[in-house]
């Protein structure tokens, strides 16, 4: 265990968060920038640094996602990170690349003999508060406008299959299919 890092109780954390409560944000972004949502193929890479050997607690991942129109996409996430809350994600096609998630609070680098120091976020709201903001106010200009907000539950169910086929994938061992 990673000293001062993780959860003092591994059973209290939700199976699969990784997937289901940390990389599902990416998963919809990702599924966003491609354009891209269905039938995607996902193949993890996951582990526990906080709590070895448990079944459910993976606190770091990277998952590489194959999407129907050809694009590659990573998402890689680790919750137990001594320097920072590390979630971040990667899309590369023949037409361009996108990357997200530097976790620096500021573009401010601080070089000294010791190396360079950038002040990272230590939470998912202090890494992604732009976003939220902008989710907030979105969902709320929809309801005062009588519209249907711009993402809806077909765009969570989309990254929830993601992540359903992330646990899946994990648990047999072998590349799993995301259904929908």
């Amino acid at each position: 265990m990673i000293p001062g890092r993780g959860p003092t109780d591994p059973d209290a954390v939700p199976a699969w968060t990784i997937f289901t409560q940390t990389l599902i944000h990416d998963f919809d972004t990702l599924n966003w920038l491609t354009r891209e949502p269905t039938r995607s193929t996902s193949s993890p890479t996951a582990g526990s640094l906080t709590a070895p050997g448990h079944p459910t607690l993976l606190d770091h991942a990277t998952v590489v996602i194959r999407y129907d129109n050809g694009a590659l996409a990573t998402a890689e996430a680790s919750f137990a990170a001594t320097y920072g809350y590390d979630v971040r994600g990667e899309v590369l096609g023949s037409d361009g690349m996108v990357t997200m998630g530097e976790g620096a609070q500021s573009s401010l680098r601080f070089h000294d003999g010791q190396g360079r120091l950038a002040t990272t976020s230590h939470s998912d709201t202090e890494l992604m508060i732009d976003a939220y903001t902008g989710e907030f106010a979105e969902f709320a200009a929809a309801v005062s406008e009588g519209r249907t907000p711009s993402v809806t539950g077909d765009d969570a169910y989309a990254a929830f299959a993601i992540a359903q086929a992330c646990i899946d994938s994990f648990q047999s061992d072998a590349r799993a299919e995301v259904t929908r």
